[in-house]
């Protein structure tokens, strides 16, 4: 790669000759974009617009995950300013991610810019304050030994159950590496099994249990029609950042038609409502550990009758959607839907929808008969 904004007066090392004018070379490998050297100055840009100055200068391919956009306090319009003054790209890209606390990874020739694992604790569209307090939070140093700065542990807010958590976190921090105080933070945390985050100019810490329970307050959208229960569990965990599992062999434990073909339709609303509504369809129950969440001790005996009534559809190979079902929710800001099968209408309504069909369907076959009335129409 050649900066050939560099000029340079003299003979110097690694040069090519343009027009007699020398032009610095710098050596970076293709396959590791991140060592290639940057020289800008971004101000006041969205992040997406600053992304794609940075691509465009050097070159190199870059990515935002969407979660990581809808976790800004702006969202897409969250604005930016950072200078990289001849820089490494991974030292420009740090300068440039870091007061939104966001991060990045490389992925073969090209660069993915994702949330760090504080901005998804959150839960939510981070505020200045929050993203503030965890720059100057990864700002703080100490020596490993010594103790924390005073100021660190007075912005401390405690919300665990055990005895003394001040003078346990401020031990475990003493001796932990002090050159991140953010990184400490997390070292100190899970020796603790707890974990933390932001909340305005405060550091709120917390058991991983209940941490785990906050994010189960994420609002996710489902819209899963005869799907296999995995798959939906799976959609949760991605839409929470919460891992989910079964525990071993409840899933092979499920009637086929639970297992295979789940249905659910949620929209904007929390993923412990999802968790409640496979545990009435399905018998199963789920338990919030430190790690996430488990679903366990299935009840087949609950499914039987509608597996039975759904296997006697099955057989006729015709049961199609013929309508659907909205329900608001509490204060409108979510709401319910679900998808209805001719056969799980009542026998007097199937009926009225025949009779109502048939009525739509003669009105077309006497439109086709005069095709000057039908085109008037």
């Amino acid at each position: 790669d050649t900066d050939q904004q560099t000029q340079v007066k003299g003979k110097i090392n690694r040069t090519r000759m343009f027009s007699q004018k020398m032009t610095r070379v710098i050596i970076a490998p293709r396959w590791y974009p991140t060592q290639r050297v940057v020289e800008l100055e971004i101000k006041d840009k969205t992040l997406p617009e600053a992304l794609v100055i940075v691509a465009e200068r050097t070159g190199v391919a870059l990515s935002i995950k969407p979660d990581a956009i809808d976790r800004l306090p702006n969202g897409a319009d969250t604005r930016v300013t950072v200078r990289m003054a001849g820089v490494p790209l991974r030292e420009g890209l740090t300068r440039l991610l870091r007061p939104v606390a966001l991060q990045f990874r490389v992925d073969g020739k090209k660069v993915e810019i994702e949330p760090t694992d504080v901005l998804r604790r959150v839960g939510r569209r981070a505020t200045w304050d929050e993203l503030k307090t965890v720059e100057w939070l990864g700002g703080l140093t100490w020596a490993q030994g010594e103790a924390p700065p005073a100021e660190m542990l007075k912005r401390v807010a405690f919300e665990v159950e055990d005895a003394n958590p001040a003078d346990v976190l401020s031990a475990t921090l003493r001796a932990a590496d002090g050159s991140d105080g953010a990184a400490a933070m997390d070292r100190a945390c899970r020796a603790n099994a707890w974990t933390w985050y932001p909340r305005d100019k405060s550091v709120v810490v917390l058991s991983l249990r209940e941490q785990v329970r906050r994010s189960l307050q994420r609002a996710v959208t489902l819209r899963a029609n005869q799907r296999p229960l995995a798959e939906v569990v799976t959609q949760i965990g991605q839409q929470t950042g919460v891992l989910i599992k079964f525990a071993p062999g409840v899933l092979q434990g499920l009637p086929v038609d639970a297992r295979e073909r789940f249905s659910m339709l949620l929209v904007n609303s929390p993923a412990e409502q999802a968790l409640e509504v496979i545990k009435g369809a399905t018998g199963l129950t789920y338990s919030v550990e430190v790690d996430g969440v488990e679903l366990r001790g299935g009840v087949n005996a609950v499914l039987a009758p509608e597996v039975e009534r759904r296997e006697e559809v099955a057989e006729t190979k015709d049961d199609p959607i013929v309508g659907r079902l909205v329900i608001p929710g509490a204060g409108d800001a979510f709401q319910y839907e679900f998808f209805i099968r001719e056969s799980e209408l009542p026998a007097d309504i199937r009926e009225m929808r025949k009779q109502e069909l048939e009525k739509v369907f003669e009105a077309i076959r006497e439109a086709r008969k005069e095709p000057g009335k039908a085109s008037d129409q």
